[in-house]
């Protein structure tokens, strides 16, 4: 399991982080082909803003505000969703995005 971050596939406006980050979507691709012969399996989780989380220790209300703002539905994201995903289990046959 690789930890990932939304900044993957929207960018970080640091160019190092989110480059990184997609760095290791590409990686799990690979990663899950080679295993996959082997009954193994590759995945990567990437959290969009959790505050409350160590990740966004001490940030301010108005980033926070800023990212709400930023959303679809008006809220942050809770660590509890970030095990409450959509997992599309099909052997590889669509690759997540």
């Amino acid at each position: 399991m690789l930890l990932s971050s939304v900044s993957a596939l929207r960018g970080s406006r640091t160019g190092s982080y989110g480059a990184s980050k997609a760095a290791l979507h590409a990686w799990m691709f690979d990663l899950a082909a080679q295993l996959g012969r082997f009954g193994g399996t590759a995945n990567v989780v990437a959290p969009g803003f959790v505050p409350g989380t160590e990740f966004w220790a001490g940030v301010s209300d108005d980033v926070v505000q800023n990212r709400i703002a930023q959303t679809l539905v008006g809220r942050v994201g809770t660590a509890e969703e970030i095990g409450g995903q959509i997992v599309s289990a099909n052997g590889g046959m669509v690759l997540g995005r």
